[in-house]
């Protein structure tokens, strides 16, 4: 009986530990600080504007796995150079990860593939290889989890710059506030799209996070997104501010150099990419499913996107995996890069190396030369709601004029425009109506309605909102 007793004492205890492991990792602890170097980290955390002193789990976004249960990274078994980077740049950053083979896919037969889909060997590898991904989250129960594509990069702020995130991602998915939400990130959110290379937003939804005056916002000319957020009520007029970024519900969103997704995001993405028929990327795919809202799929995007890629020195078709080869002549980099960055790990690993607390800028024209960590991560993002930019044209006429294309109400799709025609011969244009005399013309659908651009036919052209509403939260 004794001998029974101390058995199960053992065992008791043996899964008290485990317990304790596991729990260990999901929540912060000193040893868990991005850049345990002067105290820096240290006292942000203790920062009760920023951080709420209580059970609030948003001081797990300084932990190993940045707030989330898991971090993975697709890599190529043979891309061992990738798999250095990415192993440095972690360690640096003190994250802890787990790689997952990337996949030929010229090795994935056509019988594993979903009905319609038709894509390049580059593609279907790469659609694999993240869907493996979500297949073991799904298995496993996986609550959240950060996929990385092994040529990702990141600014030296990294864990800052995902707390303003993580308050952005809370308020836009309506976590309540008297309700302590299990991720720091709320429990709301099926994908966060933070590394991209384009994600427009949703124009039905006027909300925003802003984070104005943060340092490692890139130049407006080094923004290559094609699709992107109207920055201009924040960059433009005499106190416009170039280094604002905004946390938002996107309409679409391209390219995965990482993305965190919740156990409900995963089985909704495996589910449609595999199960139905499917003939996208698997980034374009996800996009779609935030712009249908499939299966209620929740996005929250940023912009800029905080996280970038890096390239290698040597022959540029090292650079991608999917488009292997397709250079018809070989190209040459002396030094390695990084993009969509200001202080990127990949271009400050010297400087990490040595223990320094002053990082080198990507654009030294826009920021400086240098910059302390504290002063990097020193954004601080708000709640603002963008009310409509409204014009007002009135539009005085010769009674032989023939206007019968303003009769009305109606509704004309101008430039992408909405564009609503009153009986009172008023127009009322959003966002704006930038050469009225052509607009008209175009409204009119024929040369016999032509209106010419004088300064009697436009009595006046009002501007009756244009500054976004803020709140501070």
């Amino acid at each position: 009986m004794k001998r029974h007793v101390a058995l199960a004492s053992v065992t008791i205890a043996a899964w008290l530990f485990y317990i304790g492991v596991l729990t260990s990792r999901s929540r912060w602890t000193e040893s868990n600080l991005a850049f345990d170097i002067s105290g820096i980290a240290d006292d942000i955390l203790q920062d009760t504007t920023l951080f709420p002193q209580s059970e609030d789990p948003l001081k797990d976004v300084f932990n190993e796995t940045l707030g989330f249960q898991n971090i993975f990274v697709v890599s190529l078994p043979a891309r061992s150079d990738k798999r250095d980077s990415f192993t440095m740049q972690a360690s640096l950053s003190n994250l802890s990860f787990t790689i997952v083979d990337g996949v030929d896919g010229r090795a994935v037969p056509s019988q594993a593939l979903p009905y319609t889909f038709d894509q390049s060997h580059g593609a279907i590898g790469c659609w694999r290889a993240h869907l493996n991904i979500l297949q073991q989250m799904v298995q496993r129960r996986i609550r959240s989890a950060v996929i990385f594509e092994d040529d990702a990069d990141w600014d030296v702020a990294l864990k800052y710059q995902m707390t303003q995130l993580a308050r952005g991602s809370r308020w836009l998915t309506h976590q309540p506030e008297n309700v302590t939400p299990h991720s720091p990130y709320g429990d709301n959110w099926d994908i966060l799209w933070i590394g991209h290379c384009s994600t427009g937003p949703d124009e039905t939804d006027n909300r925003r996070w802003v984070i104005p005056h943060d340092p490692t916002v890139v130049p407006p000319d080094k923004r290559w997104e094609w699709e992107k957020p109207d920055m201009s009520p924040w960059e433009d007029g005499p106190d416009g501010d170039n280094h604002t970024r905004l946390v938002y519900v996107p309409d679409w969103g391209s390219c995965t150099a990482a993305y965190a997704i919740s156990l409900s995001g995963a089985k909704k993405v495996l589910y449609r990419q595999s199960m139905l028929p499917f003939n996208e990327p698997v980034d374009n795919g996800m996009g779609s499913m935030c712009r249908e809202k499939t299966f209620n799929f929740s996005c929250i995007s940023v912009f800029p996107t905080i996280v970038g890629t890096s390239t290698p020195a040597g022959n540029k078709d090292r650079v991608s995996d999917i488009h292997q080869g397709e250079s018809e002549e070989e190209q040459y980099d002396e030094e390695s890069h990084s993009w969509r960055l200001m202080f990127p790990v990949r271009q400050n690993i010297e400087q990490l190396l040595r223990g320094g607390t002053t990082f080198k800028s990507a654009f030294p024209d826009f920021t400086g030369e240098q910059m302390e960590l504290s002063q990097i991560g020193s954004g601080v993002g708000h709640a603002e709601w963008l009310e409509e930019v409204v014009y007002e044209v009135t539009v005085e006429v010769d009674e032989e004029q023939d206007l019968d294309f303003l009769d009305g109400p109606q509704e004309n799709q101008i430039n992408g425009d909405r564009v609503e025609i009153e009986e009172s011969s008023t127009i009322i244009a959003i966002p704006g109506l930038e050469q009225e005399a052509e607009l008209l013309n175009d409204m009119s659908g024929s040369s016999d309605h032509e209106l010419h651009n004088d300064k009697d036919l436009f009595t006046h052209i009002e501007k009756t909102a244009m500054a976004p509403l803020s709140e501070s939260i």
